[in-house]
């Protein structure tokens, strides 16, 4: 579902085929695309970003890198994608509890309103990132 919120938001054919890979990066880790699923298995398991093999964990970071590249001009919107992909990369609890979702969510959302002012090509570049979100997600698993 965020997937899809985040391909309208973007309104661009690169940024929905990265969105997509970042999707489809997620579920091959998870087994499924939905935060609140995610967010579960990190509250279990800890971050995504440390748990698991290294591919697997690389992985969740790439896929929230890809978020960040993809960040909207509108401030709100930048910094609701940056607390999606933090979201993403360590869930809403997990080693250290809320100050490592509020480090990384504060990490995510400077990241997104410096993303938004990098050159055109970030859309070709977040695909790249998107598709090694994938491709590493498949070999962690």
């Amino acid at each position: 579902m965020l997937a899809a919120a985040l391909a309208v938001v973007a309104a661009h054919r690169l940024a929905t085929g990265a969105i997509a890979l970042a999707a489809a990066a997620v579920a091959v880790r998870w087994g499924t695309t939905s935060l609140a699923a995610v967010g579960g298995a990190q509250a279990v398991l800890g971050p995504a970003v440390l748990t698991g093999p290294t591919a697997a964990a690389a992985s969740s970071l790439f896929a929230a890198l890809t978020l960040v590249l993809l960040s909207p001009a509108a401030n709100l919107r930048a910094v609701a994608v940056g607390v999606a992909a933090a979201h993403l990369a360590v869930g809403p609890a997990g080693v250290g509890g809320i100050a490592i979702r509020s480090v990384a969510t504060a990490c995510f959302v400077v990241l997104c309103l410096l993303a938004r002012h990098l050159p055109h090509w970030r859309l070709r570049l977040s695909v790249g990132v998107g598709a090694a979100a994938f491709l590493l997600a498949a070999v962690g698993t």
